[in-house]
């Protein structure tokens, strides 16, 4: 297997030239390859004008996707790497065209973001001093974009055919490899993910992973989000397919249409 340095090299080209197809005024996005980060095998992120890739551990992580990514997803383990380092690229690039003015302008994106992350977190436990809803704010604010932003890439890759349809989760499952199952917002958005946009091998794993009261949890969140009653797993697949659809209309899942 080629180092993952060589396959985000060969993952950038082909981006580019898609970039200059469907996304030419984004087409020359510097992508920042950063000082490895102690602690971390692999690091991608975005200050909204720069992409910033980091990869740390390079042997620990082909063992990896050879060991773990290959018992859920189909191809040479070499492939689905460089598809899963293609759709990072993607994931951060969705960052500005999805929320331009997220950290700018009076009544920006990350603004919205926090009010309604922070109203949430108070209806559930009114008891919640300020400094611990600036604290569940923080924690969550990131998932909750991400989430943002995914739901709108999967639909774009279903016409746009970027990367293989099912690679959104392929980071998380390694994330989570080691981890004690534990409910908390990850996890359960990490199962929503694996059931929403994985290959459905990756469902038990998440559903392990986000804890005993996953399920529960997962069918309020669902409920909530595209406002009719979700019962798992009946039909999962096509019905959360379905799901998606109907937050791409919702305001907050496309704020580039405002």
């Amino acid at each position: 297997m080629k180092s993952l340095y060589l396959l985000l090299d060969e993952a950038e080209t082909e981006w580019r030239e898609e970039l200059r197809q469907d996304y030419p005024l984004r087409s020359d996005t510097p992508v920042i390859r950063k000082v490895v980060m102690p602690g971390r095998d692999w690091n991608f992120s975005t200050d909204l004008e720069r992409i910033f890739a980091s990869i740390s551990n390079d042997e620990g992580l082909q063992e990896k996707i050879k060991g773990i990514i290959s018992k859920y997803w189909k191809g040479e383990p070499e492939e689905v790497a460089r598809e899963i380092l293609h759709y990072l690229l993607f994931h951060e690039l969705y960052h500005p065209i999805e929320a331009p003015f997220s950290i700018s302008e009076e009544n920006n994106d990350n603004k919205k973001i926090h009010q309604a992350i922070r109203r949430g977190l108070l209806k559930a436990n009114p008891e919640l001093s300020p400094l611990e809803q600036v604290v569940g704010v923080q924690l969550t604010e990131n998932e909750v974009k991400d989430f943002i932003l995914d739901n709108r890439f999967f639909i774009d890759n279903l016409k746009g055919a970027y990367v293989q349809k099912d690679i959104i989760p392929a980071f998380d499952v390694l994330e989570l490899t080691g981890q004690n199952p534990k409910t908390n917002f990850y996890t359960i958005t990490r199962l929503l993910y694996g059931i929403m946009y994985g290959p459905k091998k990756t469902w038990e794993f998440f559903e392990e992973k986000a804890g005993k009261k996953a399920h529960k949890v997962a069918e309020k969140a669902l409920s909530a989000l595209i406002e009719r009653e979700v019962k798992l797993p009946e039909k999962l697949k096509e019905f959360l397919e379905e799901g998606c659809q109907i937050l791409l209309k919702k305001k907050f899942c496309n704020m580039q249409k405002k």
